[in-house]
C-alpha cells in the first residue's frame, strides 16, 4: 500500500522543511519531481508518495537543472 503523506507529514520525515518542500513541488516540471510520479493532485492539496519522492531524491534530481556552476559564473 502506498504510504501518501501531506507535506507537513513528509517534512518531518525527510531532511527539507515544508517550505523547501513547496519549492521542489513549485519547480516539479524543472527538477524531474513531476515525472516521478510522486505527487498525487486533489484539487489544490498535494499529497506525495513517500516511496517515489525517497526514489527520486536518492537519485540526485533534487539539485535544480540548469543553474550555473560556480567556475561558470565567474568566468
Amino acid at each position: 500500500m502506498k504510504s501518501l503523506l501531506s507535506i507537513p507529514q513528509l517534512a518531518s520525515r525527510v531532511p527539507f522543511s515544508e517550505s523547501a518542500i513547496r519549492g521542489l513541488i513549485t519547480r516539479e516540471h524543472q527538477n524531474g519531481l513531476a515525472k516521478s510520479g510522486a505527487l498525487i493532485r486533489s484539487g489544490r492539496r498535494v499529497l506525495i508518495d513517500e516511496h517515489l519522492f525517497e526514489q527520486w531524491l536518492s537519485a540526485g534530481r533534487a539539485a535544480t537543472p540548469n543553474r550555473p556552476n560556480a567556475e561558470a559564473a565567474n568566468g
